[in-house]
């Protein structure tokens, strides 16, 4: 039996409660695909694929890969390049967006958005469409076996090939795929990678062709510290940004956060990946409370479900545990998750 009891006064919440939060709906709506691998399947993978990776146990994965506090950002992306080598083929990707679906309806997500990079799934013979087809095929499955919602999120990475022209024209090809697979349940494109050497402004043409073209659009912006927060502007003004993605750099400048407010654009936030990358310091460092006071709309999102060993109810559960949100404004979270999304 839920027992919820609280009050609240200006600038203080107080409460006491014993809520599950996978009993609440909600929208996930920043999940990467190659960073939210069941780890059973992750090792059943590499053994089919006779891949040679220095472990052969789940507690021996989760060592290795899953993100600590104090790693950089190299030693991060080194994980990635090892999932992704199980998700080189049709079935694997297949297998792995239905597995994602079925483990957040799990947690109480009856609408997610599921984000990857396309051009990372093509060493084996895949194209462009071949992945995308795969990823609507288990998203399909998954809502037929348990009536969940999923739609993709197509990333372009600010860092392809490590050179701003390459990575433009990369991102054009992108934008122009999603354009062209709307009804493989494409909703929006996504910018993510190194913000810092590959500022948002060089994106600019393909972001406006995307806005033109009715696709949706989100940013990794501001994840980083005071110097990022300039990234969230660009990101809305020049990139036509919908949705930040972590936005924890907002909360150095006063303008940008009442931006947020007044253009109603979501911040995903991402509690437990920003202290692993080190935005920010611990939970209760984060700026999600600070940026709900203010009227910004923020959506709690797992990032990478198994890189950071999280779920979508546990970042829900940081917020109440370590920032004293209530019952009632969880809740109201949850909804407003859902007015967000960009289906």
């Amino acid at each position: 039996m839920l027992e919820i009891f609280h009050f609240e006064c200006p600038a203080v919440r107080i409460f006491f409660l014993n809520m599950n939060y996978q009993t609440i709906p909600k929208a996930e709506l920043h999940v990467h695909l190659d960073g939210s691998l069941r780890v059973n399947s992750l090792l059943e993978l590499v053994r089919q694929q006779n891949l040679s990776f220095p472990f052969n146990t789940e507690a021996g994965a989760i060592k290795a890969l899953c993100f600590q506090p104090g790693w950089d950002l190299t030693r991060c992306l080194n994980s990635f390049a090892t999932t992704l080598q199980v998700l080189q083929t049709p079935e694997n990707i297949e297998r792995v967006t239905y597995e994602l679906c079925e483990d957040l309806h799990r947690d109480g997500v009856t609408y997610a958005e599921i984000r990857y990079c396309p051009s990372l799934h093509l060493q084996q013979g895949m194209d462009h469409s071949d992945v995308v087809n795969r990823v609507a095929s288990g998203m399909s499955q998954a809502e037929i076996d348990f009536g969940i919602t999923a739609r993709q999120i197509l990333t372009i990475l600010r860092n392809f090939g490590n050179d701003a022209q390459v990575a433009q024209e990369e991102a054009d090809a992108l934008v122009r795929l999603a354009t062209s697979t709307k009804h493989q349940g494409v909703v929006g494109i996504d910018l993510a990678g190194d913000e810092y050497h590959f500022p948002p402004e060089l994106f600019a043409g393909v972001f406006t062709y995307a806005r033109d073209a009715g696709l949706h659009r989100t940013v990794h912006a501001g994840e980083g510290g005071s110097e990022m927060s300039k990234n969230i502007l660009t990101s809305v003004q020049v990139l036509h940004a919908e949705r930040i993605g972590h936005g924890v750099a907002a909360r150095y400048d006063p303008t940008i956060v009442a931006l947020l407010r007044d253009r109603n654009i979501a911040v995903e936030v991402c509690p437990t990946s920003n202290i692993h990358t080190g935005s920010v310091k611990d939970y209760q460092d984060h700026p999600a409370g600070y940026l709900f006071d203010q009227g910004v709309t923020i959506v709690p999102c797992a990032d990478n479900t198994f890189l950071s060993q999280t779920t979508t109810s546990q970042e829900y559960a940081h917020l109440a545990r370590h920032l004293n949100f209530t019952d009632k404004e969880l809740i109201k979270i949850a909804r407003d998750s859902f007015k967000a999304r960009f289906c």
